[in-house]
């Protein structure tokens, strides 16, 4: 398991990546290879747009509140929905293993954790294939867009060094 110690929260306060407006992020994504999405309404507009991700990581809250509509009941019938514990600031084996498990399936799968998904953006970006992005949500702003290149898990893996239980 990793945990965000203090001294970092604030790195990880700040966009990875470009922050767009829900359209704009949708249609970039339309492009990607493979998708994944952390958060609920980063989710559910990527969903809205017509976009099926391969990874969906969501809590049923936006911040910190519950959500009006579950992510659940917006995916097809049939969808794998895998359901996994992670404490704030931390990342599960769990989880790590659910986002590894979905990125390799064929299928789209939704990731319900209880307790908070706001770290999967980590282990999606390391996991998930070479020019697939991830998207999530920056409160208040946007949807952040991330390319996973050889640059963003270099950033991912630093920060991950500099998490507990590392």
């Amino acid at each position: 398991m990793y945990r965000l110690p203090e001294n970092l929260r604030a790195d990880l306060a700040k966009p990875l990546g470009p922050v767009l407006q829900p359209p704009d992020a949708a249609a970039q994504a339309k492009r990607a290879k493979a998708l994944a999405t952390v958060g609920d309404v980063t989710t559910e507009a990527m969903l809205g747009e017509g976009l099926m991700p391969r990874v969906m990581v969501v809590d049923n809250r936006t911040k910190r509140g519950a959500v009006r509509v579950h992510v659940r009941e917006r995916v097809p019938e049939g969808t794998p929905v895998v359901q996994v514990r992670n404490e704030a600031a931390t990342i599960s084996e769990d989880l790590w293993q659910a986002v590894a498990t979905a990125w390799s399936s064929k299928q789209s799968t939704l990731i319900e954790v209880d307790g908070e998904e706001d770290l999967a953006t980590l282990p999606a970006v390391l996991l998930g294939p070479t020019h697939g992005l991830v998207a999530y949500g920056q409160p208040d702003q946007g949807i952040v867009l991330l390319t996973i290149d050889d640059a963003a898990r270099g950033r991912v893996r630093d920060l991950l060094k500099h998490m507990e239980g590392s």
